[in-house]
């Protein structure tokens, strides 16, 4: 899971949406700033992430990191993952939460589902 999540931060890091989009499966469920979606392509959730990574921009988003504060296993070939977000920017930091659903796939580990909340 760690590596997944490495992977995810990494793409943040450097503000490439498509690496972003290939942390998940298709379709997938986001709740976010943008509201609750359901992603059923592959081009839909790349330009979700492109769109988000020009806003990160203008707040002058430096680095982001995490924390997995808790693992769930769900059965076979899932995994709830509740993760701590500190994202850096010019400006102040912005810390939040998100509990992600995980899929095993012949590609490792994906998010099916990530739910971001305020603690």
């Amino acid at each position: 899971m760690k590596n997944l999540f490495d992977n995810y931060t990494s793409a943040f890091n450097h503000s490439d949406s498509t690496a972003i989009a290939d942390n998940y499966v298709i379709p997938c469920a986001i709740n976010d700033s943008d509201g609750k979606q359901v992603y059923t392509s592959y081009e839909y959730l790349k330009e979700k992430f492109t769109v988000n990574m020009e806003s990160l921009k203008t707040l002058g988003y430096q680095s982001a990191k995490y924390k997995i504060i808790k693992t769930m296993p769900m059965g076979e070939g899932a995994t709830a993952v509740d993760i701590s977000w500190l994202v850096h920017t010019t400006a102040s930091n912005i810390e939040f939460k998100c509990l992600y659903i995980c899929h095993l796939t012949d590609l490792g580990w994906k998010i099916f589902s990530a739910n971001v909340y305020l603690d």
